[in-house]
């Protein structure tokens, strides 16, 4: 039995940033709570149908019912981080698939 199917969720997108602690030492916690907000805005814009958590600090995770690889919105999301050290890394699972 699959948990996901109460919610007919079946793809997943994990969302990391790397350096962001960096970033909140330069900026203040304040200042990494704006990037924090205009990143996840920038998320919610691509697709409205999804839904969006922030996991601990600086990684999101990104549920999906239909196919949705984020990967195809890199340059995009990077446009967010532009000016700042923080690059990131985008993991695609379906969970239909028997190997995860």
């Amino acid at each position: 039995y699959n948990h996901t199917d109460e919610f007919n969720i079946h793809y997943v997108n994990t969302i990391s940033l790397h350096n962001f602690s960096q970033y909140n030492k330069k900026h203040t916690w304040q200042g990494g709570d704006k990037l924090l907000s205009k990143f996840a805005k920038m998320l919610e814009s691509i697709n409205s149908n999804d839904m969006l958590f922030r996991m601990h600090g600086d990684n999101f995770i990104l549920l999906n019912s239909e196919h949705f690889d984020l990967n195809a919105h890199v340059e995009k999301l990077n446009s967010a981080l532009e000016g700042t050290d923080i690059t990131l890394s985008i993991q695609y699972f379906n969970m239909l698939d028997k190997k995860i």
